[in-house]
């Protein structure tokens, strides 16, 4: 039981983010290295696994914002749409995910892509 418990762990999917953050952060982010950008990938993807396996609101968030900023540092753009999207889905009453998606879209819609209003005013 015990064993099946620390599989689901949030702690142990943050543990290995922060394990391979410390160890990406020897060197300069290498926008070219697909080994690179893979890892901070699988980081990103461990802060969500602990997203999805805690129920604690603020941890979620807490998270989630962890992923969106090693998103933000490799340039996953659409990767942090789809977490504030997953932070929406589990709490529709974050607004804050809701601005940010929003923002998102407007600067999208504005820079002429076509198609995006009609996105954007669905979400609002």
């Amino acid at each position: 039981m015990f064993v099946q418990s620390w599989r689901h762990s949030p702690k142990r999917y943050v543990g290995r983010a922060e394990s391979s953050l410390a160890e990406l952060s020897k060197t300069p982010i290498d926008f070219d290295s697909e080994a690179q950008m893979e890892a901070y990938k699988k980081a990103a993807g461990d802060y969500i696994a602990a997203f999805n396996n805690t129920k604690n609101p603020e941890k979620q968030n807490e998270y989630m914002e962890k992923a969106i900023e090693i998103f933000k540092t490799v340039r996953q753009w659409e990767s942090i749409v789809a977490c504030y999207n997953k932070m929406v889905t589990v709490n529709p009453q974050n607004w804050m995910a809701r601005g940010k998606i929003i923002d998102y879209l407007k600067t999208r819609a504005e820079s002429g892509e076509i198609g995006i209003w009609q996105h954007l005013e669905s979400n609002v």
